[in-house]
């Protein structure tokens, strides 16, 4: 008896680099590198304030599409939350 189901996918976002766009309220701020690699993400801006690579977790949703979401730390600057399909 044949068995169909989904395979599994791989994550997505693990050893890319993806250049955003930060903006503060409507106003362009900077251009900056996300960097996923090893299980942890960088923001090239994000380094010069003092954010730490920071583990992400990445999880398909309903729709099908992938999502991100991880919390990097600053001692000087706080705490940052990214989330990003």
């Amino acid at each position: 008896m044949p068995f169909f189901g989904k395979a599994q996918q791989t994550n997505p976002f693990e050893g890319k680099t993806f250049r955003i766009d930060n903006y503060i309220n409507d106003q362009f701020d900077n251009s900056e590198d996300l960097i996923f690699a090893g299980g942890k993400v960088e923001g090239s801006v994000c380094i010069q304030y003092g954010f730490e690579k920071a583990a992400y977790l990445a999880k398909e949703n309903k729709k099908g599409s992938w999502e991100f979401s991880c919390t990097m730390i600053s001692v000087e600057h706080g705490i940052m939350v990214w989330k990003g399909t």
